[in-house]
């Protein structure tokens, strides 16, 4: 078997998700603003979700409860749900989680947790296996603990992250993905590669990805142009992409604050004058 270099693991843990969050990101129904709002007293909708806000809107629908304790009971049921499906998604090996283990010399060391860690039950009790406790971001399997676990997608999605969060990498030759033998992988899962263009890799490179969600946020929520400090701004796009716990990472490689409040600075500016 194949294995990715602790380097490159290491690379991918610092694109992931935070195994307490990753129930939201990787939501087939449900996203922050969906959370927020199950968060938020009815009384206070309109100052904290902002009541004109499309999603708001939607929500209200039929699927936000006007009350406080159903909106419990809501985030309840839903977080099961999502964090079940999470579950399945990793044991099929379309996600993946990353975590840490202490080397009898005392390090510690990014590996690949097992997935066959995240089998859950289907049955009426929705037994969710392993050991986990998702406020600490670990699990356990036997006496190995792993820890600060992360999820990502399938390397095959995430190496053009790798790249744009780790400069030392860039041109390497492709990471390779660890062979199975085990039936029960499911490699039809894998998206073929996309056609590429003149760009490498022929994904868009993280500063495209930042670009993308401003000019997103700046055109659809008028929310997020209203905050008063460009960090603030900053930070909440930092959030959108890589989970709401990088929301204060400031630097965290390849979403540093800074380099994102130029970036909405270049675009307010344009459209400052084109409006």
């Amino acid at each position: 078997m194949s294995e990715l270099h602790s380097n490159n693991l290491k690379a991918l843990w610092e694109t992931g998700v935070p195994l307490n969050e990753a129930w939201i990101e990787f939501a087939v129904f449900f996203d922050h603003f969906a959370l927020r709002a199950l968060r938020t007293y009815p009384e206070n909708d309109a100052s904290v979700l902002g009541t004109d806000h499309p999603r708001y809107i939607e929500l209200k629908k039929g699927w936000l409860p006007p009350s406080w304790e159903g909106r419990r009971k809501k985030l309840a049921i839903t977080m099961e749900g999502e964090r079940h499906h999470l579950l399945g998604e990793i044991y099929s090996g379309n996600l993946w989680a990353i975590g840490f283990i202490t080397l009898p010399s005392g390090t510690d060391e990014p590996v690949r947790v097992p997935r066959r860690l995240f089998f859950a039950k289907n049955g009426e009790d929705r037994a969710i296996r392993p050991d986990i406790d998702w406020d600490a971001e670990e699990l356990k399997d036997g006496d190995r603990c792993y820890f600060d676990v992360r999820i990502i997608r399938h390397p095959v999605w995430a190496n053009v992250a790798i790249q744009a969060s780790q400069p030392e990498v860039r041109g390497a030759a492709p990471l390779a993905v660890p062979e199975t033998s085990d039936p029960q992988a499911h490699p039809e899962s894998v998206s073929p590669p996309r056609e590429t263009s003149s760009r490498k890799e022929g994904r868009p490179n993280m500063r495209d990805r930042i670009r993308a969600k401003v000019e997103e946020l700046w055109n659809s929520d008028p929310h997020f142009r209203q905050i008063p400090h460009r960090i603030d701004q900053a930070r909440e796009i930092r959030a959108r992409l890589a989970g709401e716990g990088s929301r204060h990472r400031d630097d965290m490689p390849g979403y540093r604050s800074t380099s994102i409040q130029r970036i909405i600075g270049r675009i307010a500016n344009q459209r400052g004058r084109s409006e």
